[in-house]
């Protein structure tokens, strides 16, 4: 859906990725052990380390229609990011 907040992520031409709510809702296409996987959540990184104007962090709370602290992309976010716990689900903040 095209809407402020919403980003999509491609390989070639396959959609790998969705965004929506400013990460709130993520709809991830490949499987957690995806080697390419980090370099698809990268939109993550650029969003909170980025010059101008960066995203003090990203609160995740559904991933593929699940809760996002018991999906099984928590372990893959953790390893990417800073991550703490919400009631809601996840919270990513960028890692120095």
């Amino acid at each position: 859906r095209r809407a402020a907040g919403s980003h999509l992520v491609f390989q070639g031409s396959t959609l790998v990725l969705t965004s929506e709510g400013r990460g709130r809702r993520l709809r991830i296409l490949m499987p957690p052990d995806h080697p390419r996987l980090a370099d698809y959540l990268e939109l993550f990184r650029v969003q909170l380390t980025r010059a101008f104007a960066p995203w003090r962090s990203v609160e995740v709370q559904e991933i593929n229609g699940e809760p996002a602290a018991t999906s099984a992309y928590a372990a893959v976010l953790a390893a990417r990011f800073q991550v703490t716990s919400t009631a809601g689900g996840l919270r990513l903040w960028r890692r120095y």
